[in-house]
Parts: C-alpha cells; sequence; structure tokens
C-alpha cells in the first residue's frame, strides 16, 4: 500500500429484537472490516472480511456510543447497555480500547479491553471529533451541564470537563468539526430538556423537543478562551426522516467552507465567515451505471473528506457512504464524489465512481477514516498501554490532585 492514502474501518452494530418479550434485545454483535482507498477504486463491489470484536460480553455491547481512532488504537466511549431488559438500561461513562493490529494484516482479531479511565459523566448520542493536537472533543449525551463537553488527552489517559454556558439550553447536538486551531463548531437542530430522553435512545420522535425553538444552529466553542457562542441559527432543515434527527453529516474542506449532506442529491454548502448559504448541483458521468431514483433517496450515513482542511483549494474528493435501497440492512452503497466550485456559493459535484461494500447484517454503522502509512514508517504505538493507566500516568494524576504539577490546557 502507498503512503498518504485512505484507511477505512467500518464498525457495523447488529441486534435482533424480540417484538413479543419485554426483554427486547438479544444476540448482539459488533463487528469490524477494514480495506484502503484503492480498494474502493478498483473494485465496483466490495466484500471485506468481516470480524468479531474480542473481548465483550453481549451484555457489554452498548449501542449509540461514541468511536474515534488515535494513532491506529481505537477507543469506543460512553452508549448505553441494554443487559436483560431494555426498560433497565442506562448509559456509561466507560471507554475501552483495540491495541492497533499488526500493519498490513487483512482484518487481524483485535480485542476491547475496557480502560480504567472514565469520561466524567455518563453519555449517550453523544458527538465527537478528533482535535488537530491529538486530544479528543466529547460533548453532549448528558443534562449535566458541568461537564456538558469532555476533552480527552490520550497522552495523559484524562478526561477534563468543560462546562456550557447556561444561557445556550440542553442542545442535542449531531455533529461536529474543528473550525480552527481554536474553534470547535457544534451542530444541533433541536434542544433537549427532558433527562430522561438520554435513558431512552431508540425514541427518534417528539420526545423532549423544544418545538418553538427547534432549528438548526451551529454552537462554536473556544479550547483557549473556554467560551461557548451560538454562530448560526438559520441553516436549512434536515430531511424528514429519524436518522437525520440523530446525526448530520458536515463536512468542512477548509477555506471557511462547510458541506451538509444529507441525501446523495441533498447538499448544500455555508461559509463560516460570510453566512451564505450555496447550493451544489449533483451530477453522474454516467447515467447508464447509476439509477438517479435510488439515489435521491439514499440517505447518506457518512461523509468523508480525502484532502486536509488547512489549505486553500476550490475542489474537493468526498467519499460518501449510502443505505443502499435494495440491500437497505447489508450493503452500503459507497461513491467517489469531485465538488467543484463554480462561481460564488455555487458548487458542482460529480460521482467519479461507486459500488457495494457488503457487510452483512447491521442496525448501526460508524466509518472510521485515516491515512495509510508505509511498512518503513510504523511507528510502535504506545496510546492503547498509556489508556491502561501506567504507574508514570498514575503518578502525574496524583501530582495533579495535590496541586504539585500543572496541567496545561493548550
Amino acid at each position: 500500500m502507498e503512503s498518504g492514502g485512505l484507511h477505512f474501518t467500518l464498525l457495523t452494530h447488529s441486534s435482533n429484537m424480540d417484538m413479543d418479550s419485554i426483554n427486547g434485545f438479544f444476540d448482539q454483535t459488533l463487528r469490524y472490516c477494514t480495506f484502503s482507498e484503492s480498494e474502493l477504486e478498483d473494485c465496483i463491489d466490495l466484500y471485506p472480511k468481516m470480524s468479531e470484536f474480542q473481548g465483550l460480553l453481549v451484555k457489554d455491547i452498548p449501542i449509540q456510543y461514541g468511536v474515534f481512532r488515535v494513532d491506529g488504537t481505537l477507543f469506543m466511549v460512553g452508549g448505553c447497555r441494554l443487559e436483560d431488559d431494555i426498560i433497565a438500561s442506562e448509559p456509561t461513562n466507560w471507554m475501552w480500547s483495540v491495541s492497533p493490529p499488526p500493519p498490513h494484516v487483512a482484518s487481524p482479531n483485535m480485542c476491547w479491553t475496557r480502560c480504567p479511565t472514565a469520561m466524567n459523566v455518563k453519555r449517550i448520542i453523544s458527538v465527537l471529533v478528533p482535535l488537530r493536537d491529538g486530544r479528543i472533543f466529547i460533548c453532549g449525551g448528558t443534562a449535566d451541564l458541568e461537564s456538558w463537553a469532555e476533552i480527552y488527552d490520550p497522552a495523559k489517559g484524562l478526561f477534563e470537563a468543560r462546562k456550557l454556558s447556561d444561557d445556550i439550553g440542553y442542545p442535542r447536538p449531531s455533529s461536529c468539526f474543528q473550525w480552527t486551531d481554536e474553534l470547535v463548531v457544534i451542530y444541533y437542530h433541536c434542544w433537549v430538556y427532558s433527562k430522561e430522553l438520554f435513558y431512552c435512545p431508540w425514541y427518534s420522535g417528539d420526545l423532549g423537543e423544544d418545538k418553538q425553538h427547534t432549528k438548526p444552529s451551529l454552537l462554536s466553542y473556544n479550547l483557549r478562551t473556554k467560551e461557548w457562542e451560538v454562530i448560526e441559527e438559520k441553516l436549512p432543515e434536515p430531511l424528514p426522516h429519524s436518522y437525520n434527527k440523530m446525526k448530520r453529516n458536515l463536512v468542512y474542506v477548509g477555506c471557511d467552507t462547510l458541506f451538509i449532506i444529507d441525501s446523495t442529491y441533498n447538499w448544500f454548502s455555508y461559509n463560516l465567515s460570510s453566512k451564505e448559504v450555496g447550493k451544489v448541483k449533483f451530477e453522474v458521468q454516467s447515467k447508464e451505471d447509476v439509477d438517479e431514483y435510488d439515489y435521491i433517496y439514499e440517505l447518506v450515513v457518512g461523509a468523508v473528506y480525502a484532502g486536509n482542511n488547512v489549505s486553500q483549494s476550490t475542489g474537493w474528493v468526498i467519499y460518501i457512504f449510502q443505505l443502499d435501497m435494495d440491500m437497505f440492512e447489508t450493503c452500503l452503497r459507497y461513491s467517489k464524489v469531485e465538488v467543484v466550485q463554480c462561481k460564488g456559493m455555487d458548487y458542482v459535484a460529480t460521482v467519479l465512481s461507486s459500488g457495494l461494500v457488503t457487510v452483512g447484517f447491521f442496525s448501526d454503522v460508524d466509518i472510521i477514516v485515516d491515512r495509510e502509512i508505509a511498512k518503513n514508517e510504523v511507528k510502535t504505538n504506545a496510546l492503547a498501554g498509556k489508556a491502561l493507566l501506567p504507574k508514570k500516568r498514575a503518578r502525574e494524576s496524583l501530582l495533579k490532585e495535590k496541586g504539585e504539577e500543572k496541567i496545561d490546557d493548550e
């Protein structure tokens, strides 16, 4: 594999439900597969090997968890344990880690290990974003304003709480991204005022929503000053579908340019500085190879920018993953899309290639993407060990509690 290409990891969660039993869910599985950007480009249809994770008991497999990767190590935080009775289920503040597999080994066995480090509060349906300095920003999924957001430092193995301003209320975030080195931007379109909502994640209706103040908004957080600010409250509304009520695809490509993607043909652009909304015209290279009817209604469950968002450009390549209408719960349709700026805030998006990724039955999917590295660039990853609270980090934590060590927020 060449250095610099994208490497995809798909995590699928599946559960069977007994409609006649109050015990609800059973036979939960958490599986994964890996593939490279070049494999997507070389194949119209991809059949990656799906493997089950080790180390998790069925009763410990959460739903609506948050997942991120740092230098090859996967971390899973929060989520709701269904246990034996869905009524008795509740969120957790747990964190699990998976040590990175050997380099260039396709779908090796990977084992989750529960870390002694945990979040300050229990969360479910939270959102997160890896920061440019290596830390992880996590927010939402709780009604606790004191720890509404947390920043996890993998090098120190610590979670630091961030209080949400009282005047903002209890927003329910569905996406976030880093705009500048100092600013993180969070998207939401409703507020949650019912604390019980976080104990019932399968509610996708109006429970807990303040209908009088429901509007698509952007909320910024300054990592340096620790200040919150609502910077937009008039974004176009998402599609009327339960999935988009919980998650929305925001792709920041740099130059203050943000793309919001709900379905294949439902894109729009937004300039974070001028606050202008633009149109995105969607085209396909060959009408013979693409069923336009399906594309209109296929919801996008993941969107990945293939470049970096710190340099200027007027053209970008974005990978989108959609729920396939014909094989809804077993396949994902992928498309490689080139977006070019035409005039002002107007853009043209063209499908360069597309196909299906067959992953088997799933009820939820997470798509994690990072850059591939060449064999001679592989370095030993120590993050998994740090997450397990070694003696050195335990000593640093103790010194901090005694006030003998200052840990900067930078």
